[in-house]
């Protein structure tokens, strides 16, 4: 196994690169070995989906500096009518259908979205202040990590660095913040928190990365923010998981089928509360 930390790279670069990210890792077997190819493998971006909802762009630009993304529009909640007068936006409009396409390749966002996150970001700079106090080091932004495990090439971009620590950047709808302890295991931040990891220690040769969510609420004036730090316990089984993922991946692709499902015949495998519920557990 092989990994190196990369500063500066551009966002054009780290999605051509023929790496594949958590959300390639976290789809392997949730569809057929031919669509997540498809999806993953032959498209030249292999990270795998898009790069952020167009909120959590804003944010992270705002805190970052990163324009290397789309362009972050606001759009306007009126418009100047033929009569000379301002009315609510509508989209049908000529004037509102023109501002649109000249802004096709931009992500959009409304007045609404940007007056929040801009409440949020003060106190995400604060949380960042402290741990920079704390870990004693400056916040390096959008430090790619990539390594070849297994023979598969992997990689990750976690949005803040202070030396060996990363918080990652999430901004959030309530429930999602309200509930993060309790999806996290099954979600892609598991992944994506032992990559972190295993690649930082793999790349440095140290044994104390630090891993952490910095959550910001989104949808709210009144955001909450945390950073939650992750137990190494789970950082290890997330690393793990990884690398037992990219074992099956490389035993696929050297297997003399490749990326192809076989028809399959098994028996119905019920969960026990059914068993319960129809008397038969």
């Amino acid at each position: 196994m092989s990994a190196e930390i990369i500063c500066g790279l551009p966002w054009e670069q780290y999605i051509q690169g023929g790496y594949l990210g958590s959300s390639a890792l976290c789809a392997w077997r949730a569809a057929s070995l031919e669509a997540w190819s498809a999806e993953y493998q032959e498209h030249a971006y292999s990270g795998g989906g898009s790069r952020y909802t167009a909120g959590g762009s804003a944010l992270d630009a705002m805190l970052t500096g990163d324009q290397s993304g789309k362009r972050i529009v606001v759009k306007p909640a009126t418009y100047i009518a033929e009569s000379g007068k301002a009315k609510p936006w509508n989209g049908k409009a000529k004037v509102c259908e023109d501002w649109l396409a000249e802004n096709a390749d931009a992500e959009i966002i409304t007045e609404k979205q940007d007056a929040e996150i801009k409440r949020a970001l003060p106190l995400v700079r604060e949380a960042l202040g402290i741990m920079r106090t704390v870990f004693g080091g400056e916040v390096e932004y959008q430090t790619t990590l990539r390594g070849d495990v297994n023979g598969v090439r992997i990689q990750t971009r976690p949005d803040c660095m202070i030396g060996v620590n990363m918080p990652d950047l999430k901004y959030v709808n309530g429930d999602a913040f309200s509930k993060f302890d309790r999806t996290f295991v099954d979600s892609r931040y598991f992944i994506q928190a032992g990559l972190f990891f295993g690649l930082m220690q793999a790349a440095t040769g140290e044994d104390n990365s630090r891993v952490s969510f910095l959550l910001a609420e989104s949808g709210t004036m009144f955001p909450r923010v945390a950073c939650i730090a992750v137990p190494r316990p789970v950082l290890v089984a997330g690393w793990d998981k990884v690398q037992r993922i990219t074992e099956e991946i490389a035993r696929v692709r050297e297997s003399a089928a490749g990326f192809v499902s076989p028809v399959a015949f098994r028996n119905l495998d019920l969960p026990h509360f059914a068993e319960v519920k129809i008397g038969i557990a």
